[in-house]
């Protein structure tokens, strides 16, 4: 009887690998067509396809063209907030959806005003030309925010909620005229309701620099 056993056979474990990876790039290619975005849909064909070829590259090793994108578009809105951004006015952060910026309205805006202060445009302009330069395509939600001041007049701003509402608005009309798609950009007012400080002491006195702080317009980089 010979010592000699039979020569174990794993080319099975080839096929299984192939089916694997088949099975595998089904569901990430099921997954990018969930989303409208083309960019990275050809971007995850373009990994998977070089997945296949070359089993040993990541499919996750390196981000999409569109989260590239956004990244250059978020780095060159850094800079054009730069100035305003060390005088504290102005704040780009990172976001679960995307990216949110915050400027102040006093430099924004004028007391009582709802026109964009000649500067000020001109900063809203060049964030505008940033977004679009990428063209990511991010929705981008526009919110206006007041102190608890009662507004004083009876022309058109008679409430808190104008003030907050047109001065949103005049920073959706540059985006608008930038190239934004109007499906892709929205104004909200919120006036005095969510004060990131207290506008008032407890005697009911204005504290002054929370109230400057209240007033500000934020820019939301959503993506969809």
């Amino acid at each position: 009887m010979s010592d000699d056993f039979p020569e174990t056979q794993e080319d099975w474990i080839y096929t299984y690998a192939d089916a694997i990876t088949l099975l595998m790039a089904f569901f990430v290619m099921l997954y990018s067509m969930s989303s409208p975005d083309p960019e990275a849909f050809e971007a995850m064909r373009s990994s998977i396809i070089t997945h296949i070829s070359n089993p040993t590259t990541d499919l996750i090793d390196s981000p999409p063209p569109a989260r590239e994108s956004e990244n250059r578009a978020i780095d060159q809105m850094k800079k054009t907030l730069r100035e305003m951004t060390e005088a504290g006015k102005a704040s780009i952060t990172a976001i679960p959806e995307g990216a949110e910026i915050v400027l102040q309205g006093d430099a924004l805006f004028a007391p009582g005003a709802v026109d964009l202060k000649p500067e000020a445009q001109t900063t809203i302009e060049a964030l505008a030309a940033d977004y679009m330069s990428e063209s990511f395509g991010y929705q981008i939600l526009v919110e206006g925010h007041t102190d608890s001041t009662p507004v004083k007049g009876k022309g058109v701003l008679r409430s808190n909620w104008d003030v907050a509402a047109l001065r949103a608005a005049r920073v959706v009309d540059i985006f608008y005229k930038a190239g934004t798609r109007r499906d892709r950009i929205e104004a909200t007012a919120f006036a005095d309701t969510k004060p990131v400080a207290p506008n008032t002491d407890r005697h009911g006195e204005g504290i002054q620099a929370n109230q400057a702080r209240n007033r500000r317009i934020i820019i939301r980089l959503l993506r969809p």
